[in-house]
């Protein structure tokens, strides 16, 4: 990649990738439409996202977050196009609920919906000025804040585990599916650990908002991941995985450390490794069922892969039409959930919760199988069916073109801001790495987090003066 990037100038290179990448697709596209099939396409399409990477990797380097979330779509979505090409598996065949099938144009129109996607944001990215981002750089060490942080952290440890170890005995009894069919917010839990995950994570982002030095962010940062870690033993990989890219990312980036290419394939491996792990731990939960150790290696990690691109189909959910359920663009549902919950209170994937919330991954599950989504069933979110549902292909590069502005700006800046700024992106880039099957403004439904940090922030000073008085 360094030999890349000396050999060929980055303007030179992004002249190059903005002709001849669409050249590339439409070749593609004109062989499916004198064929009607969709391999040229499929292929076409895994080129120009191969040369996307290879050009990020090269000038903006490996674990950039504009990179993190290239792989993620992989991970996530394009995997399906792959697995399609070289096996007997076809993305257009879903088979989770139950079997169904989509158009070879509703497929086609997600082909290109993704092109659209990696397109706009690629020469977005490339086109921001690092020397602009740089103007907003203001990094100063808030002891204060950096101790209000640690202190919150350390009250509301011994509450979250506590709160944990109760779910996690109900998951393991009754079912992976439990989370969410809102039995877990129905238990009994005491008194004292009301608020317990709210409190820690308020502590954490203050934490990181006083600019800890690499030592204090190392240290302090291993509890937060060790709360994620047990956090996943109810089934959730997300979180985890999420936390895990999330470290990694501000780790190299905000300490200017340089990551060597095999240890963000180590890094892969052993996401791979969490992903078919937590898998098939989970499929244990609430039944006397053992865990198969006779598979094959091979075959576990590619149905572990392929079974990651099922959120492929809320997209293509989305472009094919007529959901019920669906009331407004899906991308603003989760600015909505807090006045939802006050207006209309639920727990769970109850009837009034699809009625009212508009949320993108129970609309889609309850249309395709409403007693698949009763029992707890869903596909997550997406964020290029939000974007295509907020206003089609132009929607896709409305959408796609601010998420690029928003990593220009993270990456560009190396995290060297203000306490206040810090919050905020850390919150946002939290959940950064599973937003190919999330949500664009997901941080919005646990918004009193970030609320109560710049409270606390705003009061620091007082505390501080109090104190020394």
């Amino acid at each position: 990649m360094d030999i890349l990037s000396k050999s060929i100038p980055k303007k030179s290179a992004l002249s190059l990738y903005v002709a001849l990448t669409p050249l590339v697709f439409l070749i593609g596209t004109f062989f499916y439409v004198l064929t009607g099939s969709l391999i040229p396409v499929m292929c076409s399409f895994l080129i120009a996202y191969g040369v996307t990477v290879i050009f990020t990797i090269a000038y903006f380097g490996g674990l950039s977050i504009y990179a993190i979330f290239l792989y993620t779509s992989a991970f996530f979505i394009y995997d399906c196009f792959v697995f399609t090409i070289f096996s007997d598996k076809n993305f257009l065949i879903q088979h989770f609920p139950k079997n169904y099938a989509f158009d070879a144009e509703v497929g086609f129109t997600f082909l290109v919906a993704s092109f659209l996607c990696i397109y706009t944001m690629h020469i977005t990215y490339c086109f921001v000025k690092k020397r602009k981002v740089r103007k907003f750089c203001t990094e100063a060490k808030t002891i204060a804040i950096q101790k209000i942080g640690k202190g919150l952290m350390f009250i509301a440890i011994v509450p979250v585990f506590t709160k944990l170890i109760i779910q996690i005995k109900y998951v393991v009894a009754n079912g992976y599916l439990s989370i969410f069919t809102g039995a877990l917010a129905e238990l009994r839990y005491p008194f004292w650990t009301t608020g317990a995950f709210s409190i820690f994570n308020t502590g954490y982002y203050l934490f990181l908002a006083g600019n800890p030095t690499r030592k204090g962010f190392f240290r302090w940062s291993v509890l937060f991941f060790a709360v994620a870690i047990s956090i996943s033993l109810k089934g959730q990989r997300g979180p985890v995985l999420a936390v895990l890219v999330f470290l990694a990312y501000w780790y190299t980036k905000k300490y200017e450390i340089k990551i060597k290419p095999r240890y963000i394939l180590y890094l892969a491996v052993f996401i791979l490794f969490v992903v078919i792990g937590m898998g098939q731990i989970r499929n244990g939960y609430g039944s006397k069922k053992k865990i198969n150790s006779k598979l094959q290696t091979l075959t576990l990690a590619s149905d572990a892969l392929y079974s990651q691109t099922n959120s492929k189909a809320v997209p293509m959910l989305v472009i094919r039409g007529d959901l019920k359920w669906h009331r407004y663009p899906f991308i603003f549902s989760p600015i909505m959930y807090r006045v939802n919950t006050l207006l209309h209170p639920t727990a769970g994937q109850t009837e009034d919760y699809l009625q009212y919330y508009n949320d993108i991954s129970s609309v889609t599950m309850a249309n395709i199988s409403k007693s698949a989504y009763a029992r707890g069933s869903g596909y997550g979110g997406a964020f290029l069916a939000e974007s295509y549902d907020c206003g089609k292909f132009i929607g896709v590069i409305g959408w796609s073109l601010l998420l690029a502005l928003f990593m220009a700006f993270c990456d560009f800046s190396d995290l060297k801001l203000s306490a206040k700024l810090i919050v905020i992106i850390a919150f946002i880039l939290k959940d950064i790495a599973t937003l190919p099957r999330g949500r664009m403004f997901g941080f919005m439904s646990d918004v009193q987090v970030p609320l109560l940090c710049y409270l606390l922030m705003a009061l620091a000073p007082t505390v501080k003066c109090i104190k020394s008085k």
